[in-house]
């Protein structure tokens, strides 16, 4: 009886501190996937905060950061909103090519990430010649941003998957590149240039050798100087040339052969008596740079 009694308050006590050890349990684990989409904004829990994100449009984020955010031509599904944190970040989302991508800018001082995106990234290049900075995991999502110091603007383009160097570097240029050459002052720069080109080159007229080794050095020296790269150099032209009647775009077109195969010239030997016989002094002469060769490349839609 004695023995009964015994095992049965054991039994009890073993119950006792089961139930205990589950209360204690429920105190301390993490919520559930229910408990936690309970709390999110979109919910109207009294815990949930406000959502900073509201619908937005081209028109307005422009008047804001003073850079027009325009989606590429074949994008799908475009949309803009503003995230109204501190500072207030712009945004637009859209897909292309079955591509999640969402576009952002935002006020700094600095390069900082604004994608809001965080994943162990694999790979970390710098572009130094856009300043860009690439993160990516290969074939999976990529970030790709750089800071626009004249505007004093943070730029950022996030994809969801496929991301690779080359898909990250083209597309930024496409969305942000105008823009980033207009702060910079290139894009104006460099139309001097062609307007000088055309001012003063004239295929099959005396001189002309000499006038467009002339220009050729002294676009030469723009290259070298500016930094700038064949992907602006190309877009600018592109824009430039669309500025154009049919028949002056013809004209600049064999100005351009003219200057490209001067250049040719100058960095041949005996470049630098070419060089003399022009009357331009060269700050930057040799011009031995695969920068500079790309831009007088992409003049003629050359790789």
């Amino acid at each position: 009886m004695k023995k009964t009694s015994i095992a049965i308050v054991l039994l009890l006590a073993a119950a006792l501190i089961v139930v205990c050890a589950l209360r204690r349990d429920e105190k301390t684990a993490p919520p559930a996937a229910e408990s936690v989409a309970a709390l999110s904004p979109q919910t109207g829990s009294q815990a949930a905060l406000p959502n900073p994100v509201r619908e937005s449009s081209m028109e307005e984020l422009s008047a804001l950061f003073g850079v027009e955010l325009r989606a590429p031509e074949d994008a799908s599904d475009v949309v803009y909103s503003l995230i109204e944190t501190e500072p207030q970040v712009a945004q637009m989302n859209f897909t292309r090519g079955g591509i999640s991508c969402s576009c952002r800018i935002s006020s700094g001082d600095a390069l900082r990430d604004i994608s809001g995106l965080y994943y162990d990234w694999e790979t970390s290049v710098l572009d130094s010649g856009r300043g860009l900075s690439m993160k990516l995991v290969p074939g999976g999502p990529g970030v790709a941003s750089c800071f626009c110091e004249p505007k004093g603007l943070v730029l950022s383009l996030a994809l969801s998957s496929g991301a690779d160097k080359e898909l990250l570097r083209s597309l930024f240029d496409e969305i942000f590149g105008a823009p980033i050459d207009a702060a910079d002052g290139l894009a104006a720069q460099l139309c001097e240039q062609f307007d000088a080109l055309r001012a003063a080159c004239f295929p099959g007229t005396a001189g002309s050798s000499l006038s467009s080794a002339a220009c050729a050095a002294e676009m030469a020296d723009f290259f070298s100087a500016s930094g700038i790269g064949p992907d602006s150099v190309e877009r600018i032209l592109r824009s430039y040339c669309a500025a154009l009647s049919q028949e002056d775009a013809q004209l600049f077109e064999t100005q351009l052969e003219l200057v490209a195969g001067a250049f040719g010239r100058l960095t041949e030997e005996g470049g630098e008596g070419l060089l003399s016989d022009c009357g331009y002094e060269s700050s930057t002469w040799p011009w031995d740079g695969e920068d500079v060769r790309d831009c007088f490349a992409a003049l003629l839609g050359t790789d």
